[in-house]
């Protein structure tokens, strides 16, 4: 069996786990459709390429889902249940003493599956990348 045989079994599995409701603390979590324009719109929002580094908070997941608009309460707490389904889920996971949340392994395996949007979005985005390069002197 080779290694990419082994990716491809673990991909499945995470993508069926994203695709089942998940109970947790006596609450039932709905399941994810990456084909739906509202969880697209969210998987962007939350795995760009500026959270890489930092983390994210629940403000810069509204500024993404919303820019322009000002953060309300309603808002606010809209998305903090947006946060909370994806970490159920396992795609993000809470920084610890913190209001922080990063991106979590399982995501880096689901990701390839949903669009290469995502990929795209993440190296696009990265602080990295935005550096202007200096040319070497010749």
């Amino acid at each position: 069996m080779s290694s990419k045989a082994g990716v491809d079994v673990e991909v499945k599995r995470s993508l069926e786990r994203l695709g089942r409701r998940v109970k947790a603390t006596g609450r039932s979590y709905r399941s994810f459709n990456p084909l739906s324009a509202e969880d697209r719109e969210l998987f962007l929002a939350v795995f760009c390429g500026e959270h890489c580094l930092n983390g994210m908070t629940n403000r810069s997941v509204c500024e993404h889902l919303a820019p322009g608009r000002p953060v309300d309460r309603r808002f606010s707490n809209r998305v903090s249940r947006l946060l909370k389904r994806l970490h159920v889920h396992g795609l993000i996971a809470k920084i610890p003493r913190s209001r922080r949340w990063r991106v979590s392994e399982m995501w880096s395996l689901t990701a390839p599956c949903f669009s290469c949007d995502f990929s795209c979005t993440m190296v696009q985005n990265s602080p990295a990348r935005n550096r202007k390069r200096e040319s070497p002197a010749h």
